[in-house]
């Protein structure tokens, strides 16, 4: 019997398969291989070093090439811009709203809902919220406090409809 790596082609073929597999074997992949994947911080984007650690050990994990890794980050980067962009441009859809709703009047229903935020969320935690959000300027935000503002303003005060306080009786007053 004979065996097909007896046979010399086949030696030939084996050995320059090796010496292939051999000359392009890949250097070993560490976590500096992925020192460059183009995350970078740009305006309104921030990089969670957290994160980008975490990307490098999953990325080394699975033996994903650097050059692939940069291009997961690249898409990473480029989806978290078109997101930062769609909400701005929605933003600005809500102020093209509000606008169109209060007109002139616009700057001071912000100034009376900024007031009732004052006045109402002493400890300012709803307010960061709104701004966290982005939601400060969104019609249903705005429409909503300025009402809010509108009752308090059309609630009479409790101390104004309110009587003075009975005088206290001393023990003179019953002698």
């Amino acid at each position: 019997m004979v065996c097909a790596h007896d046979i010399p082609i086949c030696k030939i073929t084996l050995f320059s398969l090796k010496k292939k597999a051999e000359e392009s074997k890949e250097p070993e992949l560490t976590i500096d291989s992925y020192a460059d994947l183009g995350f970078k911080a740009e305006d309104g984007i921030s990089i969670n070093e957290d994160s980008v650690k975490s990307f490098k050990e999953i990325a080394l994990k699975h033996k994903i090439s650097p050059e692939a890794a940069k291009e997961i980050a690249t898409l990473q980067m480029d989806s978290t811009r078109k997101q930062q962009e769609d909400f701005k441009a929605l933003q600005k859809s809500w102020e093209a709203e509000n606008q169109k709703k209060y007109g002139d009047n616009l700057k001071n229903v912000e100034t009376n809902v900024a007031r009732v935020l004052t006045e109402l969320d002493k400890s300012g935690e709803f307010a960061k919220l709104l701004d966290l959000a982005g939601a400060k300027k969104h019609p249903a935000t705005l429409a909503f406090l300025k009402s809010i503002g509108e009752q308090l303003l059309e609630k009479p005060s409790v101390n104004a409809n309110a009587t003075a306080p009975a005088k206290e009786k001393t023990l003179a007053d019953f002698y």
